[in-house]
Order: structure tokens, then sequence, then C-alpha cells
């Protein structure tokens, strides 16, 4: 049964029970679960972001990232997003990098330039990529690039899709990429929540810069 500390709790702290999430809320939610350990979350500026750039401000989720050991960045370009996530992929870390919004279409350059670049070994990045429906060659393109490619059905998906698409970047040393349909990632839905990796205990210290 779950606790009255944990009903109370913002549902990115919780670790049981049934909470609405928005789809990029569910990525964090799926990082914080994972055993895959993400250094970086890097998130674009827009509609489909929103909350998850709310719940980002609160004191109680600065002290989960800090538990993890994870930081977090915004920007205002989906393909800045995903120069920084290449840059920040140094030292073998794991990035996560969600390019939403009207500048997806720098973010779909970026990852074409990005596939000619292999990583080292155990560096990877997964991508959640907005599919705005306008663009029908979008598909072709990543795989004419030959990046690992996933398409997202669901809220749900989304959360219980990252540590896979991290696994697919690792195996190929290039960028693995989530789509998903815009309106699934500006939509919510009710999750049944895991533990995260990390509980309430005392921060793990700061995080690896």
């Amino acid at each position: 049964m779950t606790s009255n500390r944990e009903q109370l709790a913002h549902p990115l702290q919780r670790h049981e029970g049934m909470a609405v999430l928005t789809a990029c809320e569910a990525v964090l939610k799926g990082v914080l679960e994972r055993e895959a350990v993400v250094s970086r979350l890097i998130i674009t500026e827009s509609r489909a972001t929103r909350g998850l750039q709310e719940a980002l401000r609160l004191p109680e989720i600065r002290d989960v990232l800090r538990r993890h050991r994870l930081v977090d960045r915004v920007v205002d370009d989906a393909g800045r997003a995903l120069e920084m996530a290449r840059w920040d992929t140094r030292e073998g870390r794991h990035v996560v990098a969600v390019a939403t919004g009207p500048t997806v279409v720098s973010a779909v350059r970026e990852l074409e330039r990005s596939s000619t670049r292999p990583f080292q070994d155990t560096e990877a990045v997964a991508v959640v990529l907005e599919d705005p429906g306008t663009r029908p060659g979008l598909r072709q393109r990543l795989a004419d690039a030959g990046l690992p490619l996933l398409e997202a059905t669901s809220v749900s998906h989304v959360r219980e899709s990252i540590e896979h698409v991290l696994r697919l970047s690792r195996g190929a040393r290039v960028p693995a990429v989530m789509l998903v349909d815009r309106e699934i990632l500006q939509s919510a839905a009710s999750l049944r929540l895991l533990p995260n990796r990390i509980g309430d205990g005392p921060p793990a210290g700061p995080p690896r810069r």
C-alpha cells in the first residue's frame, strides 16, 4: 500500500503507486528508474517540455537529480541540444536529449552529421525526437544515416524505452532515436510508478562535471 508520504510526494520522487505524468516527465522518470546511469539530461524549450521544466525548478526535484548525479540543461534549439549531447558524452557518459518544438529540423541535420563520427565504446546518446507529422521523409533520413530507431506508441512506452535506446546507441556507437508523435509528446497519462535507482537517502555528492 502506498504511504501518505509517497502520496504527497511529486511523482518523480515516488517509488510506487499511480500518477499522471506528461510524456517528457516520463522521460525523466525512465532515466531515474533504470539501471543505466545517465549523467546528462538535455531538453529543448517547447510546449511539450513545459511541465518538465516546471518540475525541474522544484527544490525536491533538484534533490532527486543531485542524488542521481544527473545534470540537466535547457536550451532553445533542438540542434544545439544534440551538439551539447555529443560534447557531453566525453569520458564515457550516457546522455538523454529531448529534441522538440519548431527547431526539430535542426536536430535532424545534427543527427545526420553525428552518424559519421562514431562514439567511443562506453558513450551513448538517446534522442527523444518529436515527429511533427509534417515531414514524410523523416524516417527515411534517419534510416539513411544508419541511426537506430524506435517508435514510441504511448507515454508509457516512452518511459519504458529509455534504457533500450541507450543500449542501441552504445551498441551502434552513434545516437539512437526514439521517435515520438507530437500528439503523444504533448500529452499525459496515468502510469504505474517504479522505484528510482537511488532512494531517499543522503545525496551521492555533486554531479561529475
